[in-house]
């Protein structure tokens, strides 16, 4: 009010007629408006009423006559006073429905949203009408015996009507009150209160209220500061939002709730800082979808090729992302006779020379000018203080902080712009030693997001340990990880004991509809339809995702390196057809009639067989 008023001219409009010596008014705020190069200054006028409403600092209300308290003065003499018993509130009736749009109307302060569904249903207004029409010249009773959770009817001064209630605290001259549709609280005197409304007890809340489950303030009291609460209130209350119920507890919901700009409202403050959120994976889960979306669509780095379905090889798990994603590095193997061995040992062996390569020049290398997602660089990780090759993911706004993947080992965080540097582009030439892979059939139990304590679980199964990876299918990869047995071969999953545990769910693709995480939700709205046409791969317009890598001076092996778009090498590209049209001509013989998608960018038009 102090920051639209201050120093300003206004002017009073009269908005009715004088009432008890109250004038209503609304007050027209002067605004200068400099002059640009095709407009001259001007000035402009807006009402204070309607910047207080859609800064979301009032409600608009459906306004009645003002309303004169009635005294024992304007009741007849022969009139009986009846003292009416305490009466309660129904207990709470949540809708069935696990999604609504609702308008916020209210934010207390342990964060409890008030919300109010958006619906055809006029009970609310219905009910309003009636309440004043029924108390407008009630009799003041002061002689009840207020109790704490007594449904009553109370007059609220600012808006002169009445509304439902609940006694909340109880003191000689005055009460405080919860406006039981609504959310906000009061201390009223008693003659501002009504006992009799048993005809109003049956109607349900008409506010539903919402808690963002696990979610604390960051602050010394553990409260929330009230600037962070005016905040969220300046966010909410007036705009419609949507909410998906997680759980109906006894009087509340837990809520996702999401904001009108599409924002996960807990994912918003925690990035924020002023909330954190003590078992949720919302933030990590936020990361790990932006993280999929780089690493697979705007990768600089060359990565590491696999041959078919149900092969079998040792692995180390170098990080978890959420439980069902990890990273994982070859081992080092013995048989160097073999090509393939031979190769996996000798990157190894260059992925340590280029660690240390890299902490010698990482210090003194040259400040990335512009930052951009999907380009390579070279960032210092917060845990060691070394030097690593890295993909900027996401650039934050808002705290100028940078989320980068360290591509050998499938870690991430977010940093500042001083512990980022370019990268020449002989050190791409080196694969990504990390792997990004999900665990088949690797779930949340039903109706429950993943935890933190799921995670820890995980880390604990199959965290920096050497085990054995077979790859289930491709796009993306989804693997096995077995210990395993005295002959070499797998044994059981890695992850078995937890599933004993309960704290996840095993299942097949094909049975767990409804169990799907993030990142399967995206990959079967952005899957593309792949049609067969008799052995050739019917696939459109891969060549066109593939961009020039950008890079200055292309003949200096030590340039600095602006930026390099594609979505995957050819030979990969080639590779992944020639997959595709086996596992779809094996398919072919079982089913006459086959629709296949596929996750991945659109597809040139390719007849592998005519591909060296």
């Amino acid at each position: 009010m102090i920051e639209e008023t201050h120093n300003k001219n206004m002017f009073i409009v009269k908005k009715g007629d004088t009432e008890e010596n109250s004038l209503p008014v609304d007050l027209l705020v002067e605004e200068e408006i400099a002059e640009t190069a095709l407009e001259p200054a001007k000035k402009d006028f807006h009402s204070l009423i309607d910047k207080l409403v859609d800064n979301g600092l009032s409600i608009p209300i459906r306004r009645k006559p003002p309303v004169k308290l009635a005294t024992m003065e304007d009741v007849d003499n022969d009139v009986e006073i009846i003292a009416y018993p305490p009466m309660h509130f129904k207990p709470m009736v949540f809708p069935a429905e696990n999604r609504l749009t609702v308008i916020p109307i209210y934010i207390d302060y342990e964060c409890v949203i008030y919300v109010q569904e958006v619906t055809e249903d006029d009970t609310f207004i219905v009910m309003t009408d009636q309440l004043q029409e029924k108390f407008g010249m009630s009799v003041i009773t002061t002689d009840l015996d207020w109790t704490v959770g007594q449904a009553c009817v109370s007059f609220f001064a600012a808006d002169q009507m009445w509304y439902r209630a609940e006694i909340m605290e109880v003191e000689p001259e005055r009460i405080k009150v919860k406006y039981y549709d609504y959310g906000n609280s009061e201390w009223v005197t008693t003659d501002k209160l009504r006992a009799d409304i048993a005809e109003f007890l049956d109607i349900p809340r008409q506010c539903l209220l919402c808690v963002l489950p696990d979610l604390n303030p960051v602050s010394e009291d553990g409260k929330w500061p009230v600037v962070v609460l005016d905040h969220i209130h300046k966010l909410l209350v007036n705009n419609t939002c949507t909410i998906d119920i997680l759980h109906r507890q006894e009087k509340h919901l837990d809520v996702k709730l999401i904001l009108p700009d599409g924002q996960d409202l807990s994912l918003y403050i925690s990035k924020l800082g002023h909330g954190e959120n003590s078992n949720s994976l919302l933030l990590v889960e936020d990361f790990s979808q932006k993280i999929y979306n780089k690493y697979t669509n705007s990768n600089p780095f060359k990565k590491i090729k696999f041959e078919t379905v149900g092969e079998c090889f040792p692995v180390q798990i170098t990080h978890v992302e959420v439980p069902n994603v990890i990273y994982f590095q070859h081992t080092k193997q013995i048989d160097d006779m073999d090509e393939r061995v031979y190769k996996i040992n000798n990157q190894l062996i260059q992925l340590e020379n280029l660690a240390a390569k890299l902490n010698d020049i990482g210090p003194t290398a040259p400040v990335l000018p512009q930052p951009r997602k999907g380009l390579a660089c070279c960032a210092q990780f917060s845990f060691d203080s070394c030097w690593y090759r890295a993909l900027i993911v996401d650039i934050d706004a808002q705290t100028a902080q940078i989320l980068v993947l360290y591509v050998d080992y499938g870690t991430s965080e977010l940093v500042t712009i001083d512990r980022i540097r370019s990268l020449a582009p002989k050190y791409l030439n080196l694969p990504a030693q990390a792997v990004r892979a999900r665990l088949d059939g690797v779930y949340p139990k039903p109706g429950t997001p993943w935890s933190k304590n799921s995670l820890k679980s995980m880390i604990d199964a199959v965290g920096n340990k050497q085990l054995l990876l077979t790859v289930k299918s491709f796009y993306p990869l989804t693997v096995d990880l077995s210990e395993s047995t005295e002959s070499g071969a797998p044994g059981q999953l890695a992850y078995q004991t937890l599933m004993e545990e309960g704290k996840i769910v095993i299942q097949q693709k094909t049975t767990c509809e409804g169990l799907l995480d993030l990142e399967e939700k995206r990959v079967l709205e952005e899957k593309k339809l792949l049609s067969f046409d008799g052995g050739k791969g019917g696939i459109s317009s891969w060549a066109e995702q593939v961009e020039e890598s950008e890079i200055r001076s292309a003949d200096n092996d030590d340039v600095i390196i602006e930026e390099i778009i594609y979505e995957e090498n050819f030979e990969e590209g080639i590779d992944a057809v020639k997959r595709i049209n086996a596992e779809l001509a094996h398919m072919k013989k079982e089913n006459s009639e086959l629709d296949l998608t596929l996750e991945a960018a659109d597809f040139a038009d390719i007849d592998v067989s005519d591909v060296d």
